[in-house]
């Protein structure tokens, strides 16, 4: 007789416990599949490798757009600051960029039309698309932010507890006195211009800063407020904007704050945990790992990287705003090794956080040639 051959299929009762969001025991969605919702799957839109891979890492990738359309990739490997090149589509020292720190992380702003950046040990440096400008007197610091028409930057090493502020109007301008210094001995980690108030996160406390017109001095003056005593943000990267509120990591927990009460512009923090359905994974991340963690929002997707097994991000959690908040965990995949974010045309690019490094496109295009796991297919795989 023959062999016939017959179609074969596991049927589950409830998907949900074969395929959990996150079991703490190292389950995961397929390799090609997202869990959107209790009980649903649906297809990975896989990726493409961004410019070839390296033995050097690639960091502090950002998208730096002018008002004329003009658009440059940017990243920095070793001690140069890198453009890819469509045409070309690979990456390229930009000729004229500063010998910068390796490894060191650079933080960015754009500022009319032009870029802003720090790496915390160099120099402040502006960019224009053609020529990079050093202003040796700014603050070093990698964490910058523009708010009331001033540059506020943070970060610096040495001083790690304070925020510096430019002139109105000069953003390469700061004087020895303007810096705000928020109580407590928790550094500041991030900085978010949030509706009329600047925000600013420590690791175990947030705080509000907003200018008052003091008649006294006829000048005005920064007035700092807490916000929470409890709360904190863990990392440069672990504050974003989600839809009207930001959301925060806080090495343990996603937390979000946002206004109370909008008339009277009161903020506060959101009492419910949103990453309560992970929280037995997050418990696993080592303190020390917590500058490693990182987050970002688009799309009704919220992204969570952290380090788990290693002291590089080895997982990635999705939660998908549209499906209820549920999660999906990537584990084992190229996509969840991931130092840094970009978006271009709402699509993610992330860098990747372990070797081989480099850029990944979250997302295969029409005459990409792919494997059966929807992995590009390149000389160089990551």
């Amino acid at each position: 007789m023959p062999i016939r051959k017959k179609q074969f299929t596991i049927v589950q009762e409830d998907l949900q416990k074969v395929i959990d969001v996150d079991a703490s025991d190292g389950r995961s969605v397929p390799v090609n599949m997202n869990f959107i919702d209790q009980g649903y799957l649906t297809k990975d839109t896989g990726f493409t490798i961004f410019g070839s891979a390296t033995d050097v890492k690639r960091h502090s990738i950002f998208n730096y757009k002018k008002k004329d359309g003009t658009s440059y990739i940017l990243g920095i490997r070793g001690t140069k600051m890198q453009r890819y090149y469509e045409l070309d589509r690979e990456w390229s020292d930009l000729s004229n960029s500063p010998t910068l720190t390796e490894d060191a992380e650079v933080g960015y702003y754009v500022y009319d039309n032009n870029l802003y950046f720090g790496n915390a040990v160099e120099s402040l440096y502006k960019f224009d698309g053609t020529t990079f400008t050093a202003y040796p007197s700014a603050p070093k610091g990698n964490i910058l932010e523009i708010f009331e028409d001033r540059l506020f930057i943070t970060g610096v090493v040495a001083e790690p507890l304070s925020i510096y502020y430019s002139n109105v109007g000069v953003p390469t301008t700061f004087s020895g006195t303007d810096v705000v210094k928020p109580l407590g001995t928790d550094r500041v980690v991030s900085l978010k211009n949030y509706y009329g108030a600047l925000l600013i996160f420590k690791q175990k406390s947030i705080w509000k800063l907003t200018f008052i017109y003091d008649q006294i001095v006829n000048l005005f003056v920064p007035k700092l407020e807490a916000q929470s005593g409890s709360y904190g943000a863990c990392s440069r990267k672990a504050v974003t904007w989600v839809e009207n509120d930001l959301w925060f990591f806080t090495g343990r927990e996603v937390r979000s704050i946002g206004f109370i009460d909008n008339i009277t512009g009161v903020f506060g923090i959101n009492q419910s945990v949103i990453s309560e359905n992970i929280k037995e994974t997050l418990n696993l991340i080592d303190e020390s790992n917590y500058d490693k963690c990182l987050t970002a929002y688009n799309d009704s997707r919220f992204y969570l990287g952290v380090p788990i097994d290693i002291d590089t991000n080895d997982t990635m959690f999705i939660c998908h705003l549209l499906y209820n908040k549920s999660w999906t965990k990537y584990t084992g995949r190229t996509k969840a090794t991931v130092s840094d974010f970009m978006f271009i045309d709402e699509i993610p690019y992330t860098a990747s956080s372990s070797f081989p490094y480099g850029v990944v496109k979250w997302k295969v295009e029409a005459g990409d040639k792919v494997d059966i796991n929807n992995n590009l297919i390149a000389e160089q795989e990551i």
